[in-house]
């Protein structure tokens, strides 16, 4: 009997499952910093530290993934969040919230993270 590599539609469906619900926890998570009525200067620095070391760690976990690969699968929900923000508040108030910088922070930190870590 050979050892195949082919995954089953049930694996599929729940690493998207979980992708999905990781990518919406994130996007809270900083939109809840910034967003929220009662966000302070300290939940503002707090979501601009976390829209670095969130990302710093899936890039820590995910060496050997590309960063277009590691982007599509972990970052789309910024870039989803970005549009919608813009679209839906504005761009002024989605920056001056601090809600467009955060994810932008959090959105390179995906895709340009390989280039802080050394080569595996």
């Amino acid at each position: 009997m050979q050892i195949t590599d082919k995954k089953s539609i049930a694996n599929i469906a729940i690493n998207i499952v979980f992708l999905i619900v990781l990518n919406f926890a994130m996007m809270l998570l900083l939109g809840y910093l910034t967003l929220d009525t009662n966000a302070t200067l300290n939940s503002k620095i707090a979501a601009y530290f976390l829209a670095f070391l969130m990302p710093f760690f899936v890039v820590y976990k995910t060496r050997k993934m590309s960063g277009l690969e590691r982007f599509l699968k972990f970052g789309i929900g910024f870039v989803a969040y970005i549009i919608l923000g813009i679209i839906i508040m504005g761009f002024p108030y989605s920056f001056m919230s601090g809600l467009l910088p955060v994810l932008t922070i959090a959105a390179a930190t995906m895709f340009f993270g390989n280039d802080f870590l050394d080569k595996p």
